[in-house]
């Protein structure tokens, strides 16, 4: 297997209009974060349903509206294909559940969250982590 050559790219849609030029505007850009609990050897478990806990936020005092939706997919094969995760809320936090097979290799996640303004991001991270 060659080496890790993470990847990321994002693709925000919004709306903005003009401001006052002496009034700071922030947009409402959202971002998705998985954080994967890793072990010692920075590797997720082969052959188990692998639990990771989810984020989304917009920027920070931008005037976004309410989170509508979040989904996220995975690959195994570097996004040539792509499966859809479950996407679980339980006591207020998000989760994503991937299925990992019983192989090593790297799991890529794409992720597409928006807001009830149709603000949104998609954003796809190859290589996100090393299943083993």
């Amino acid at each position: 297997m060659r080496a890790a050559q993470r990847q990321l790219r994002a693709t925000w849609n919004f709306s903005s209009d003009t401001v006052d030029p002496n009034s700071v505007l922030r947009l409402p850009l959202w971002t998705v974060n998985c954080k994967p609990t890793l072990n010692a050897q920075h590797l997720a478990p082969k052959n188990t349903s692998f639990r990771i806990p989810l984020t989304a936020a917009a920027q920070r005092d931008s005037p976004s509206s309410g989170l509508r939706a979040v989904t996220v997919h995975w690959s195994i094969d570097d996004g040539a294909t792509w499966t859809p995760a479950t996407v679980t809320t339980v006591g207020g936090n998000r989760f994503v559940t991937i299925p990992h097979p019983n192989t090593t290799g790297f799991v890529s996640l794409r992720a597409y969250a928006d807001d009830w303004a149709n603000n949104s991001v998609n954003q796809t991270i190859i290589r996100a982590y090393r299943i083993g």
